[in-house]
C-alpha cells in the first residue's frame, strides 16, 4: 500500500522538527517520503546550519545511547567463533577422511566462509557474539552489520590477525577492519532494528 504525498505531507506536518531530522538521518526512506520530508522542513525555513546542529545533537544522543562491547566480551568471543569455525574444518576432515584432500579443501573453506560473514548473521552477531551478548552494528546507521561490511572487518583480520586488534584501542573500539567497514561493536541491547 502506498502512500500519497498529501499523507506524508500531513504526517510529517504534526512532527516536531528534531523528529523528522532523525527520521532522516534513519534513512530507509522511499524516494516519495525523502522528497516530502524535505519539503516540510525547507516549508520550516529550517537551513542548513540549523539542521546541521540538530543532526549533530542527535547523532551525540545516539552515540552516548549506545554501549560498546567490552574488549573481554569481544575476546572470548573471537574464541568461540574460532572455536566453531575449527569445528567446521574437522567434521568434513572426518567425513570424507584425513587423507582426503577434498575433506581438508571443504573444512577450510567452509572455516574461511564463517570467519567472513559471522557477523552478518541475524542482528549482527556471529555465534559467538550472540552468546556473549554483543553484536556488530554499522557506526553511522546501527543497522546490523550487512554481508559485505562483514567480509571488509573480517578478512583483515585473517590476512594481518594479531596487526588488525593493535589498533583496537580508538574511540570506539574500533580495529583496522572496523574502521574500514564503517562498524562497531556493542552490547547486543543496544542495536536500532
Amino acid at each position: 500500500m502506498e502512500v500519497s504525498e498529501s499523507d506524508l505531507t500531513e504526517r510529517y506536518s504534526e512532527m516536531e522538527t528534531e523528529e523528522l531530522v532523525r527520521l532522516q538521518l534513519a534513512g530507509g526512506l522511499t524516494d516519495q517520503a525523502s522528497k516530502t520530508l524535505k519539503k516540510v522542513l525547507d516549508g520550516r525555513g529550517v537551513n542548513s546550519i540549523e539542521k546541521e546542529e540538530i543532526e549533530t545533537e542527535v547523532k551525540l544522543e545516539i552515540e552516548n545511547a549506545l554501549e560498546l562491547a567490552s574488549l573481554g566480551a569481544r575476546f572470548v568471543a573471537q574464541i568461540l567463533d574460532g572455536i566453531l569455525a575449527s569445528f567446521l574444518i574437522f567434521i568434513p576432515v572426518l567425513v570424507f577422511g584425513s587423507s582426503s584432500d577434498l575433506g581438508v579443501g571443504l573444512g577450510f573453506f567452509c572455516f574461511i566462509v564463517y570467519l567472513l560473514f559471522q557477523d552478518a548473521l541475524p542482528n549482527g552477531q556471529s555465534i559467538g557474539k550472540r552468546v556473549m551478548k554483543i553484536a556488530v552494528v554499522n557506526k553511522t546507521t546501527r543497522k546490523p552489520c550487512k554481508h559485505t561490511e562483514s567480509i571488509v572487518r573480517n578478512s583483515l583480520l585473517l590476512f594481518i590477525g594479531f596487526i588488525d586488534l593493535l589498533t583496537i584501542g580508538s574511540k570506539y573500539k574500533q580495529r583496522m577492519g572496523d574502521m574500514l567497514a564503517n562498524t562497531i561493536v556493542i552490547k547486543s541491547g543496544g542495536t536500532v532494528n
